[in-house]
């Protein structure tokens, strides 16, 4: 059996993915009753948070002189997530 490693190039398509995956969800998701105040807005508070997050990535990314490594890129997306955080997705 062969093992899978988790790459940068796995990363950026799984975010990529779930960004588009959450874009497509999101009326479905405003749907919901969320808990405790149903505002018909978590869909597009979570697709807002993940979209800026995915822009945080790509400015700093065009200003590093080599490429990111997987611990890199990670970490600009979860910091790009908590800068960009909407309502209670963050």
């Amino acid at each position: 059996m062969s093992e899978t490693q988790l790459d940068l190039a796995a990363a950026h398509r799984w975010a990529l993915s779930a960004h588009a995956l959450l874009d497509e969800a999101c009326a479905r998701i405003n749907e919901l009753n969320v808990f405790p105040v149903p505002d018909a807005d978590t869909g597009t508070n979570l697709f807002l948070t993940f979209d800026g997050a995915l822009q945080y990535v790509r400015s700093h990314d065009s200003l590093m002189s080599e490429p990111l490594t997987l611990a890199q890129g990670l970490e600009l997306l979860a910091r790009g997530m908590l800068l960009s955080a909407r309502g209670n997705s963050g």
